[in-house]
């Protein structure tokens, strides 16, 4: 059976900030296996506002796009 990781707003800005190599690996296995690693649409939501508003980085908008990619 695939599991499914949900990752949070904290987790998803930690990952695009810091691109902490640590987290990375610990997340690898689960791609290689084919596991889903998904987002929530409150999550989503939260890094849209924190890429688009007035704090916001001109890039942070695509950062937050390639992220969010489906696959």
């Amino acid at each position: 059976m695939n599991k499914i990781y949900m990752l949070d707003t904290n987790i998803c800005s930690f990952i695009m900030r810091e691109q902490s190599e640590v987290v990375l690996k610990r997340l690898e296995p689960a791609v290689l296996r084919d596991q889903r690693i998904v987002v929530s649409v409150i999550t989503y939501s939260e890094m849209r506002f924190g890429a688009t508003g007035p704090k916001a980085s001109p890039p942070r908008e695509q950062l937050v796009d390639a992220f969010c990619v489906p696959f």
